[in-house]
């Protein structure tokens, strides 16, 4: 009877971290989606249905190339190309006094036009990239708890007498 309860009490266990790795991990890709413009949807069901994680893994290889920047004047989501943010207009990158295509700032010479580049100062501000907090935290969700997991049923297990 002890034994019958102890794998109950395992298996439901178990299957509440079945469900619940996969829905948090779809939680998570369905709001950096939603965050960073791409298509939360379909980006959630690679993720979730995907096996063995690999749909979570594609989605954090592709993510990267989405715009996670922000405008550090007023916080407005921007993309790496804005030269001023388009809500508060903040300048974001320096600009050549010749063409005023977009350049770096320990650039000498203008790649475009070939006009050489004054020392540029800060008038310009660069965006800031979002910190993602919440990956870590779900990664050692799934990594910490199939080890808990084990650990609890070993303990079950020992417990009951043989």
């Amino acid at each position: 009877m002890l034994l019958s309860l102890n794998v109950a009490v395992f298996l439901l266990i178990y299957l509440a971290v079945l469900v619940g790795i996969p829905v948090l991990i779809g939680v998570y890709v369905y709001r950096d989606a939603s965050r960073r413009g791409m298509n939360a949807v379909l980006w959630t069901l690679v993720a979730v249905l995907a096996p063995a994680f690999v749909g979570l893994i594609i989605y954090l290889l592709v993510r990267g190339s989405y715009a996670d920047l922000l405008c550090p004047a007023c916080g407005a989501p921007v993309a790496q190309s804005y030269l001023s943010c388009p809500r508060c207009g903040a300048r974001l990158k320096a600009t050549c006094p010749g063409c005023s295509t977009p350049v770096e700032p320990d650039w000498r010479v203008c790649p475009h036009c070939g006009n050489p580049l004054p020392e540029l100062g800060g008038d310009f501000t660069p965006p800031v990239r979002r910190q993602d907090k919440t990956l870590w935290k779900i990664l050692l969700v799934v990594l910490l708890v199939p080890v808990l997991l084990v650990i609890f049923a070993l303990l079950i297990f020992s417990l009951v007498p043989g």
